[in-house]
């Protein structure tokens, strides 16, 4: 008997804490709503029977018609320890008013052809349907053909005969059973329904964490490409001890990695300000850059962390390219924020390229700069300049140098 008793408590606790479903408590509501518009259309009848029945069968009533008009009101809102407790009262005040109202009715015994019906009666197609909610569909149907006969026993048991109509009627009460089958249809297409929507916003969730570690993964890659293998690079062409160059370099990137796993575990947002210093610091790091930075505007906009880390990773990648590839020039690095656009700028005065051989195997341009921002909805544009421009017939000196633009608008 100990072993029994946790087990029915267990049961008890789970049946009041779980959440209500979806189609459970659409369909309640629905019935809840037949209800009150049934009560509306009763509510003369009630009041003129009113003062025919004892009060204790009043106030019973009184207590039956209020639940109705609540669950009516709210049963889309109300908490689902409310809806089933509700769910349950309605028909067990129904059953118990049907089978006592001969008792507190005050001027019985009625005639045999007396015509009165009990204004519970004209209730039933708004309370029939409740138990489908909390028992299986079987006990639903069996109480929705039982419970026309409780209005009819009741006389029978007080008074030891009923009027011919109220027996008569009998026929037309069960038929209200179809009730119980409407709905019990309609319970089952809801649910089916909100199966699928549930599935479909499973598969979305699965798609979209896939999503995620997709992005995890190129990001990875881009910060591979950006730091670890510059650095490895330039400490395989040291014969000697590491420089002060490297070993800052080594310490960037392991601060960049740091970084990335921070910024994995962070969906917040940063104010314009720190995001312009953060920008400006990553590019400080390197020697020889001049730096401008313009901003940030009076009315600026909170920016996603990640858009941030975006551009400065993107724009250490452009220094970086630059410092390589662009010789001893000068290379100059803008850092605007208006409004809501955000826009990196690093030009240099080298050679320039041809930015359509660019191989398609490049990390370097197309993960590092243009990935990195397509990312986070920006924008990475590279303009490379080798011509030579003629005026009059004489030929000038080539225009060279390339420009990366990094932009991205809230």
């Amino acid at each position: 008997m100990s072993s029994r008793r946790p087990n029915a408590i267990a049961r008890q606790s789970q049946w009041f804490g779980s959440a209500v479903s979806g189609p459970d408590r659409t369909l309640g509501w629905i019935m809840s709503l037949s209800g009150g518009l049934l009560l509306i259309g009763r509510t003369p009848t009630i009041l003129a029977q009113s003062a025919l029945f004892a009060p204790w069968w009043t106030a019973l009533g009184s207590m039956f018609l209020v639940l109705v008009l609540v669950m009516a009101v709210g049963g889309k809102q109300l908490p689902g320890v409310v809806l089933r407790v509700c769910w349950v009262a309605i028909p067990v005040l129904g059953v118990v008013l049907s089978s006592t109202w001969a008792l507190a009715y005050t001027d019985g015994p009625l005639a045999a052809d007396s015509n009165f019906d009990p204004w519970i009666r004209g209730m039933e197609a708004g309370l029939i349907a409740y138990p489908l909610l909390v028992f299986r569909i079987e006990a639903a149907l069996i109480f929705g053909i039982g419970y026309p006969f409780v209005a009819v026993i009741s006389p029978l048991v007080f008074w030891g005969s009923a009027p011919r109509p109220l027996i008569a009627d009998i026929p037309i009460h069960v038929g209200m059973v179809a009730f119980v089958v409407i709905f019990a249809g309609i319970r089952a297409r809801l649910t089916v329904i909100d199966a699928e929507e549930h599935n479909v916003r499973r598969q979305r969730e699965r798609e979209l964490h896939a999503e995620h570690l997709q992005e995890r993964q190129e990001e990875l890659g881009r910060l591979v490409h950006d730091e670890v293998l510059s650095v490895l690079v330039g400490a395989m062409q040291v014969t000697g001890a590491p420089s002060a160059e490297l070993r800052k370099e080594a310490m960037s990137a392991q601060r960049a990695m740091e970084e990335a796993e921070q910024s994995a575990r962070s969906s917040d947002v940063v104010s314009a300000q720190q995001g312009l210093e953060e920008i400006a610091a990553a590019v400080a790091d390197f020697e020889g850059v001049s730096l401008r930075v313009d901003g940030p505007a009076e009315d600026a906009l909170d920016v996603p962390r990640p858009v941030v880390r975006a551009l400065l990773m993107a724009a250490r990648e452009a220094v970086r390219n630059a410092m390589k590839h662009a010789g001893d020039g000068p290379i100059v690095v803008d850092v605007r924020h208006k409004s809501d656009a955000w826009l990196v700028t690093i030009n240099d005065s080298g050679p320039g390229f041809d930015v359509g051989l660019i191989p398609v195997d490049r990390l370097g341009v197309r993960e590092s700069l243009h990935g990195r921002m397509w990312a986070v909805g920006g924008e990475a544009r590279i303009v490379s300049r080798r011509s030579v421009i003629e005026l009059d017939g004489a030929t000038s000196d080539p225009v060279t140098g390339t420009t990366v633009e990094l932009s991205w608008r809230g």
